[in-house]
């Protein structure tokens, strides 16, 4: 049903699924139909928005058993058990790893890295008010995966997929490429970690305007 969201119904799914998330109760109906429709006087924005809310109804009827519920001025969506949402799993997954130290459950650990694989939080779409949850989001997912990489440091398998994964959600981390360049030069890689070195030092140059200082053999140490 991908081609069946405009912008709009788009924007107005995100909405309701990141604001459910950060508030059990939801977003503001003001608030949202300021947010999306605030080039259009009050009675037609309220118009776009009720349009706008039953096509999206409609859409969510053919993924399953997930629903808009609209209740005391507020608006959130409301997921059943035979529907996954990936980001709401990614953040329950990250907060039971985090409170419960459960870094050592394998299915757990799976399914945490598998969905952060998927990388930064939308990031296809720009809009203002995504930026807030877009920080937090990797913020979250950065701190998670630097504690991984040390819990597991190990387990060279494990370390080396949690350091890709990191490099996606912040290419420059300098972390992740001691660890995977480690590993590569226990293992006798050592032509390869000097590639994944070098293709750091570019990228670091690239996006900082400055050489990254710290040589390929000290992250052997």
């Amino acid at each position: 049903i991908t081609s069946n969201f405009t912008p709009r119904l788009k924007s107005l799914l995100v909405l309701l699924i990141l604001y459910t998330e950060k508030n059990e109760r939801g977003i503001l109906t003001r608030k949202m139909t300021e947010m999306l429709w605030s080039d259009k006087d009050e009675i037609a924005a309220r118009n776009n928005r009720n349009v706008t809310l039953r096509k999206l109804r409609v859409l969510l009827e053919e993924v399953g058993d997930v629903e808009v519920v609209s209740n005391g001025g507020f608006l959130k969506i409301r997921w059943n058990e035979s529907v996954f949402c990936d980001y709401c799993t990614a953040l329950h997954c990250m907060d039971l790893l985090q409170k419960n130290g459960a870094q050592k459950d394998e299915v757990l650990l799976n399914q945490i890295l598998e969905l952060l694989l998927y990388g930064p939080l939308l990031s296809n779409t720009i809009v203002d008010w995504l930026d807030e949850f877009k920080d937090s989001y990797s913020s979250l997912s950065i701190d998670l995966l630097r504690n991984l990489l040390d819990v597991q440091r190990n387990n060279y398998d494990t370390v080396l997929r949690i350091a890709d994964i990191l490099f996606l959600h912040d290419p420059l981390n300098e972390e992740a490429l001691a660890a995977k360049c480690s590993i590569l030069f226990i293992q006798g890689k050592k032509g390869i970690a000097k590639s994944v070195y070098d293709r750091f030092c570019k990228e670091y140059k690239d996006s900082l305007g400055e050489e990254y200082k710290i040589p390929l053999c000290n992250l052997y140490k």
